[in-house]
């Protein structure tokens, strides 16, 4: 059993690109070491609330809401990350090189984001506490 924590997780996507962006029910956000990369991938999935911050101001999304309202996250498409933090209460935060941020806060009736990664995942429970498993224990 190897241990792992949140911040090593957080750490291992900076510097990956965003590759896609999927909305469906949920929001998928494929990420990647490099641009043309097939192995090291890692998927965030999000499911309620958030808000895009960048040059134009903050914008806030519901992925609840009408898809075409999702839209401002396509801008997130081919940045690349530079900073990933969970803060205490749950909520996910990340920056991206040249000023484009995604921060997601933990929800009270539901799992809010997950982020999958090659050496582990990381999910949001309902009311900010984070659970943390390591590839090699899933």
């Amino acid at each position: 059993m190897s241990s792992v924590s949140a911040e090593i997780i957080c750490a291992s996507i900076n510097g990956w690109i965003v590759r896609s962006v999927c909305v469906s029910f949920e929001v998928e956000v494929t990420l990647a070491a490099s641009p043309h990369s097939s192995s090291a991938q890692g998927v965030l999935s999000l499911t309620g609330a958030l808000s895009l911050q960048d040059e134009r101001g903050r914008v806030h999304l519901d992925v609840g809401d009408r898809k075409e309202a999702l839209a401002p996250l396509l801008r997130t498409i081919g940045s690349v990350v530079s900073q990933c933090v969970v803060s205490a209460d749950g909520a996910l935060r990340i920056e991206c090189a040249g000023g484009l941020s995604v921060g997601v806060p933990a929800d009270k009736t539901y799992e809010a984001w997950r982020l999958r990664t090659p050496i582990g995942y990381l999910v949001v429970q309902p009311g900010g506490a984070v659970s943390v498993w390591a590839t090699d224990d899933l």
